[in-house]
C-alpha cells in the first residue's frame, strides 16, 4: 500500500487497483507486484525488438515518456498484462514474469478490460512455467487444516509461508477496512 502511495499519479493508482484485483496478481513483500509479459523467442520486445527481456534484466525509461491516457490501447511504454492478456498476445510467443513497482506505474488502458498496463520501468524475474499462486491457493487451505490438528504451531508457519506472496484483494480489504 506504502508503494502504491508513492505513484504520483491520484488515476494510475485507482487504475492499477482495477488491474491486480481483475488480473489477481500476486503481491511481493517488497510491496511490489509480480505480472506477465509476452516477448519473442529471443526475449527481445515485439514492438521494437530492442529491449531485451532476459531473467534478471531491469528495463527503464523516463516516466513522461510513457502514454498517461487509458484511452489509448497501444501506445508508448513497457506494457504488462495478466496471464490471459500475455499468453494471447502475438500467438506463439515466450512469456516472462515481471516485478513492477507499483509507484512506476503510469496508466491502464480501458481497451482491454483492465488486463495491460504501462510502466516506466520492471524487472524481468522468471520465465512463465504455470500460473502465478496467490493466497486464495486450495493447496495453502489445505495445509491449514490438515496441520491445525498436528502441530499447535503450524498456523503460524503457514502464515509465515502465506506472507511470501499475498492476494491483491485482501490488501485492498485490509486498506479499506
Amino acid at each position: 500500500f506504502n508503494k502504491v502511495m508513492k505513484n504520483p499519479s491520484h488515476r494510475a493508482v485507482n487504475e492499477l487497483y482495477k488491474f491486480l484485483e481483475h488480473g489477481l496478481m500476486p503481491i511481493t513483500p517488497e510491496g511490489n507486484f509480480l505480472g506477465y509479459k509476452s516477448v519473442q523467442k529471443d526475449y527481445k520486445d515485439w514492438y521494437s525488438s530492442k529491449f531485451d527481456n532476459s531473467v534478471g534484466q531491469t528495463l527503464s525509461m523516463e516516466r513522461n515518456q510513457v502514454c498517461d491516457d487509458p484511452d489509448q490501447g497501444c501506445s508508448y511504454g513497457f506494457h504488462v498484462g495478466t496471464l490471459d492478456y500475455a499468453k494471447n498476445f502475438n500467438g506463439n510467443n515466450r512469456v516472462v514474469i515481471v516485478e513492477v513497482d507499483p509507484a512506476d506505474v503510469v496508466s491502464v488502458p480501458h481497451d482491454c478490460n483492465h488486463q495491460k498496463l504501462r510502466t516506466a520501468k520492471y524487472t524481468v524475474v522468471g520465465e512463465f512455467e504455470k500460473p502465478l499462486d496467490n493466497d486464495f491457493s486450495d493447496e495453502y487451505n489445505k495445509e491449514d487444516k490438515q496441520s491445525e490438528t498436528l502441530d499447535p504451531e503450524a498456523p503460524i508457519k503457514s502464515l509465515e509461508k502465506k506472507s511470501k506472496i499475498t492476494s491483491p484483494i485482501s490488501t485492498l480489504k485490509a486498506h479499506k477496512a
